[in-house]
């Protein structure tokens, strides 16, 4: 086996999945709301290291080679963007940790509350708050939807509390995820999260900002830096490969012709 061709190999191919997420960020750096996504890797751990690795045809030299990586199930990076005032009543940000809950489908179709960041809002014909990309009905802190009344100016405070002509409406579903490993990209601006978490009661501790929206956190600069040291990184590999097999090439045609 040659072992190097494999190590240049994982690099390729780790490197190519972190292109594509640095990629996928550039694309929503001006998504309301977007968290950017961070590319994980794990040690290549040697052979005896591995749990549950099968030693009966072991070979002593392998067993202690280590090195490469693996592609790590991707992070989210939950910090806050920058915020800009609109002014419509509509528009909320959450300062903080926390996210807004809203109806959507699962993968069969079925309800399913999701989460987002994009406090973009409206009113459907109905008066229902939905959100303005994708028409999700926003949910209160007891799963339930918003239902306002046109004709009626809107404030909502930094707890969350909808009020209308000085009556409490409803109470905004601010779920707190900003530690759970579970919390995942959907698209869309939507997220999922443990089952755990989805169905906690307790609200973040996050502040409502009425007639703001916070912008995507993705820093362009650094994610263009960061595409060229991964690009790079592919090109190096990939140079490293056709060394290994001009390698075996000279060991095949060359030294394969000795008696």
């Amino acid at each position: 086996m040659n072992y190097g061709l494999y190590l240049s190999a994982s690099g390729v191919l780790t490197n190519s999945h972190r292109q594509d997420v640095i990629a996928n960020n550039l694309a929503n750096a001006s998504t309301v709301g977007f968290k950017r996504d961070l590319a994980a890797f794990t040690q290549r751990l040697p052979e005896a290291q591995r749990p549950g690795a099968d030693f009966t045809s072991s070979n002593q030299l392998l067993d202690r080679l280590g090195g490469g990586v693996f592609v790590a199930p991707t992070q989210l990076d939950a910090r806050d963007g920058s915020y800009t005032q609109s002014g419509n009543p509509l528009d909320l940000a959450i300062k903080g940790e926390g996210f807004f809950a809203v109806q959507a489908s699962d993968s069969a179709g079925q309800p399913a509350t999701r989460l987002t960041r994009d406090g973009q809002f409206t009113l459907n014909h109905d008066g229902q708050l939905i959100t303005t990309v994708g028409g999700h009905p926003v949910l209160d802190r007891h799963g339930r939807t918003i239902t306002l009344n046109h004709a009626v100016p809107v404030t909502v405070d930094e707890s969350g509390q909808v009020k209308q002509a000085g009556s409490v409406v409803a109470e905004l579903k601010l779920v707190n995820a900003r530690s759970d490993k579970a919390l995942r990209h959907l698209g869309h601006g939507l997220y999922t999260a443990s089952d755990a978490t989805m169905n906690s009661d307790a609200q973040a501790p996050g502040r409502v900002l009425q007639h703001w929206l916070e912008a995507s956190n993705v820093d362009s600069v650094k994610e263009m830096v960061a595409m060229i040291e991964a690009t790079r990184a592919v090109t190096n590999n990939a140079t490293m490969i056709r060394y290994h097999d001009s390698i075996m090439e000279r060991a095949v045609n060359v030294l394969g012709r000795v008696a």
